[in-house]
């Protein structure tokens, strides 16, 4: 949704812009993208360390929610049942530990993932009529899950952070400060709708 209301906005203020979305992968990839200079700015899950050349923004915070099609599976409503269920994931192809993996790693629990898709909406796409269970930003439920069922883990995790990043390089750039500041304004946009459904 955050997308949505960003091309909205530049839409409406500048209707001739060209506007050029990519998947970035894996979070840990957002570095490359902007030394090579194949992005402005990225839009990530908080990355926990990169170095001096980025500069971040906190957008958004969102709580993790459990996703399952309410048609097919029950709540998972206890450790046991979220270790004994099946798990679905967002691949990007790239090797590395995802947000939820970190946080049952200090649990001493491995999930046993059985599907992983290349984007958000084909992961739900694909979990329709099963009884997978995945676990995702609460602010996914708008665009991605609407029509699943959503409830807390029953693994207590930390709210997502998610970052506006951009290359220190164009901290005084014209294009990406503009870029920057309609990002900012659609990402508190969407946190004001968020905070107004709680």
């Amino acid at each position: 949704e955050l997308f949505l209301l960003f091309r909205d906005r530049v839409f409406k203020s500048a209707p001739n812009v060209k506007i050029n979305l990519i998947e970035s992968g894996t979070r840990l990839n957002v570095e490359r993208l902007l030394d090579l200079r194949q992005a402005d700015v990225a839009i990530a899950a908080r990355i926990p360390f990169h170095s001096g050349a980025l500069n971040a923004a906190p957008i958004l915070t969102s709580k993790m929610v459990c996703y399952t099609d309410s048609l097919a599976n029950k709540p998972i409503d206890s450790v046991e049942a979220y270790i004994a269920a099946r798990h679905a994931v967002v691949g990007f192809g790239k090797p590395g530990q995802s947000l939820v993996d970190e946080v049952l790693a200090q649990h001493n629990i491995n999930r046993n993932v059985v599907l992983c898709a290349p984007s958000f909406f084909t992961l739900a796409k694909m979990m329709e009529g099963t009884d997978l269970v995945v676990t995702m930003p609460d602010y996914l439920s708008r665009t991605v899950f609407p029509s699943f069922s959503k409830h807390e883990p029953p693994i207590p995790f930390a709210d997502v952070q998610v970052d506006l990043i951009w290359h220190r390089r164009s901290e005084q750039s014209g294009r990406n400060m503009w870029i920057r500041e309609n990002v900012m304004a659609s990402a508190a946009d969407l946190q004001k709708r968020l905070k107004s459904e709680c």
